[in-house]
């Protein structure tokens, strides 16, 4: 699973703090009339959706960790066939991400010796090209490229560039332009911040960086706070309809127990900021499950990994592969499914339509445990990749 800050970094950039939300009172978000425009989409997939599943055309596409391949899988028949494999054992995939008629597959390697480099992987795999490497960076060794995102037939590339103590140079992103065969680049912005998620578009981004959201335009000089919050955990930021999502929680002991089924304890909800980080709305999550992760906002829902006590099976008797869909208009459960095994960790990218869901192991991307086409109301569409035979990834 894509740890969180503290327990290993994984996504996107935040800054600056704003006034925080009162009480734990219900307060209803307004939903705009129509759906998220398609750049929102994009850019929430690529945010919330850790880059574990994509959809292009039509067809969605995820990785297979245990014979290091990528899945293309037509929702329509449910038929998967291989599109791209690592032959090189040194090698693995931290991410797959969409673009208009490709795939783009980030390949780093496992002791770091080269720099990351993205994969342009055409849509039935006749073509893999690499057309991106990430650059040295202060700290001696290489950026760390965390997430590609095509717009108007242009290729926006995040890297993440550490910093070095020993000189003063601070961590900062960058946010590279280019044609999406890798040519024609252009540095857009470099922002001071010590990211943690990202939402990147073409003209600007949000991130987070511990407890606050920032967007930045790449225009200007510096970022803008959106939103500093009082809790432990905050998601990586997900614009849709016309405002910025995240999801708050408790990561630490409440009152010596651990953010789960606190009687009398709130232990997350949904917040959402208007673009300029006014109008600040929020829902409380109910109580009776530990919220884990945002993974997907579609069809006026958001969609959460929630931790629950299991009927059997599971590690420590607890289940970590429950969907739960919450209405962003009042708040109320929309629909929950388990999907198997006990201890996966689902995520999940809108494709318009359906949700993929990828069920990951804790220290793989990609489709560990099993990959599916979910409908919006929680109904298992198609079942592209089951469990391994023995239960085992």
């Amino acid at each position: 699973m894509p740890p969180r800050r503290g327990r290993g970094r994984l996504v996107a950039c935040v800054l600056g703090a704003v006034a925080v939300v009162g009480a734990l009172a219900l307060l209803v978000v307004h939903v705009f009339m129509g759906g998220p425009t398609s750049r929102e989409v994009s850019m929430t997939n690529a945010s919330i959706g850790y880059g574990c599943t994509a959809t292009v055309g039509g067809i969605d596409y995820y990785w297979d960790p245990a014979d290091r391949r990528l899945m293309r899988a037509d929702p329509d028949d449910g038929q998967s066939a291989e599109v791209m494999r690592l032959d090189d054992d040194g090698e693995y995939v931290r991410r797959i991400d969409a673009g208009s008629d490709d795939v783009f597959v980030l390949v780093s390697r496992y002791d770091g010796s080269e720099p990351d480099e993205l994969r342009r992987v055409s849509a039935d795999g006749s073509d893999v090209t690499g057309i991106y490497r990430a650059e040295e960076d202060p700290s001696g060794g290489y950026g760390m490229i965390r997430q590609a995102n095509e717009f108007d037939g242009m290729l926006f590339v995040a890297v993440e560039m550490r910093p070095n103590d020993a000189t003063g140079s601070p961590a900062r992103l960058e946010v590279w332009r280019m044609k999406p065969d890798g040519g024609e680049r252009e540095l857009l912005a470099s922002v001071e911040c010590d990211p943690d998620g990202l939402a990147m578009g073409p003209d600007s981004l949000y991130y987070t960086d511990g407890q606050q959201v920032f967007a930045y335009e790449y225009d200007d000089a510096a970022p803008r706070l959106l939103y500093a919050s009082a809790w432990d955990y905050l998601s990586p930021p997900a614009p849709h309809r016309g405002r910025v999502y995240f999801m708050e929680s408790y990561d630490k002991p409440i009152d010596g127990v651990t953010g789960y089924r606190v009687t009398g304890k709130l232990v997350g909800r949904i917040t959402s900021v208007a673009l300029d980080g006014s109008d600040v709305q929020s829902f409380d999550i109910p109580q009776d499950s530990e919220p884990l992760e945002l993974i997907a906002l579609a069809d006026g829902t958001a969609y959460l990994q929630m931790r629950t006590a299991a009927s059997e099976g599971g590690t420590d008797g607890v289940s970590y592969g429950v969907i739960a869909g919450f209405s962003l208009s009042d708040g109320s459960l929309a629909s929950s499914v388990e999907l198997p095994p006990a201890f996966g960790n689902p995520r999940a990218t809108d494709a318009g339509g359906h949700l993929v869901v990828a069920m990951m192991s804790n220290d793989s991307v990609g489709a560990a445990y099993g990959a599916y086409a979910l409908g919006y109301d929680g109904t298992v569409l198609r079942t592209y990749e089951g469990l391994p035979a023995d239960g085992e990834a």
